[in-house]
């Protein structure tokens, strides 16, 4: 899963159960499709600084990478209005199976960051 530049890859990248997840060949590549995409939802200003502070802090991709390689899956949380959301982030090789309103995941165990748990 780390190329020869040592990045993680390839990772997939899904903003929630109900979009399409797109693969990219670094988690670099990941990250940056992942901020441009949450930028374009109408989140309160709140859940916009919650998710600039984790993804666009200089420590994004190394957070992403521990998350990536501990637990095979990087899970954050946002909402918009009163639903819950989730960008997840995991190897290109992980399979999901969807189920009903959502995808039920297969493979391993997840590590989840909530804004609540930054307070």
């Amino acid at each position: 899963m780390t190329g020869a530049d040592g990045q993680l890859g390839p990772v997939t990248v899904q903003l929630d159960c109900d979009s399409r997840p797109a693969t990219f060949t670094r988690l670099s590549d990941a990250l940056s499709a992942a901020r441009h995409g949450l930028a374009l939802l109408s989140v309160s200003s709140i859940e916009r600084r919650w998710l600039q502070a984790l993804l666009e802090s200089p420590t994004a991709e190394a957070l992403a990478s521990e998350n990536l390689r501990r637990y095979g899956i990087w899970v954050l949380s946002y909402r918009i209005g009163n639903v819950e959301h989730e960008l997840t982030v995991r190897p290109a090789s992980v399979v999901t199976v969807e189920s009903g309103a959502g995808g039920e995941r297969v493979g391993p165990t997840e590590a989840r960051v909530g804004a609540s748990e930054l307070r």
